[in-house]
């Protein structure tokens, strides 16, 4: 497994093992549950590459504060779990239901030998 493959993996165990429900397959996409997305490289300096992920953590659509509350709960458990650069909210398109979201951005530092 590649270097970006392997700290993906190592991402979402440690978002699963903070009891997150975490996918990588935008298909199984359902409300209460956090994409993550492809890695991007956003920075090469020598043998250390700067990579960020977004996180897409979505609910139920709601007419009340019920879900930006579950989607909030969901954003602190992540901050207090890995690194994040950003979390923003807005909504998350999939099919044609447009579900609240906050799209969280984790960036971490790796070195390739």
């Amino acid at each position: 497994m590649g270097a970006l493959a392997e700290i993906t993996a190592d991402l979402v165990a440690t978002l699963q093992g903070a009891g997150i429900e975490v996918i990588t397959d935008p298909r199984q996409l359902r409300p209460n549950v956090t994409l993550v997305e492809p890695p991007r490289v956003v920075g090469i300096s020598g043998k250390l590459s700067d990579v960020e992920w977004d996180l897409n953590v979505c609910t139920l659509p709601a007419t009340d504060v019920g879900a930006l509350t579950t989607l909030l709960d969901i954003v602190d458990v992540i901050v207090e779990t890995v690194p994040v650069s950003s979390a923003n909210p807005g909504t998350y398109s999939t099919g044609n239901q447009e579900l609240p979201a906050y799209t969280v951005t984790v960036k971490q530092t790796i070195r390739r030998d």
